[in-house]
């Protein structure tokens, strides 16, 4: 495994991740296989944790307030006990079932839309840099600066309204003379 990998971190050792999402991977063990894939993902996508014991996943989640979750389980043994704790968290975007060519037949009713069953690192892959992209279509944000230089960050889904009255102040700025006299 590479040395940069967080397998089983507690929340307090854990850096802050400047991304707006965050990879999880859960499994029972990480082998040699499961080890390449997490690999590939670690070259496309910076925070990428790794677990092997469930109630440390569960906690980081719980832990995260303004990030959106990618939870990968590889052990369909797992999802039975951490899907019920999880499913109602709004920081848990998708949650993908992966089990590396095998034809799955795992059925969990409670929450059909939210589990993604993949069988191939490809589709892995795909599906999570479709949702990926889908979110950063969806969540317009934009960070301000207060007078002692802390960022705020603003969802503007949720300020339709504010984000309008914004992007009218830009253009009438825009549009003013500029000239010495006006500074």
């Amino acid at each position: 495994m590479r040395e940069r990998r967080r397998l089983n971190y507690e929340i307090d050792n854990i850096k802050e991740n400047k991304e707006y999402f965050t990879l999880i991977w859960l499994d029972e063990e990480i082998n040699e296989y499961s080890d390449r894939l997490l690999n590939e993902l670690e070259q496309f996508h910076d925070c990428v944790l790794v677990y092997t014991n469930p109630q440390l996943c569960i906690e980081y989640i719980q832990s995260v307030k303004n990030e959106k979750i990618f939870l990968i389980i590889a052990s369909e043994n797992l999802i039975h006990e951490v899907v019920p704790t999880i499913s109602s968290m709004s920081t848990v975007d998708s949650l993908y079932l992966f089990q590396q060519n095998r034809d799955i037949t795992f059925t969990y009713t409670p929450y059909p839309s939210f589990i993604h069953i993949v069988n191939s690192q490809n589709l892995l892959n795909e599906s999570i840099n479709t949702r990926i992209h889908q979110i950063s279509k969806q969540d317009i944000t934009f960070t301000l600066f207060d007078t002692h230089e802390k960022a705020t960050r603003f969802d503007l889904a949720l300020r339709p309204a504010s984000y309008l009255w914004f992007q009218m102040l830009f253009g009438i700025l825009k549009q003013l003379p500029q000239t010495i006299e006006l500074n």
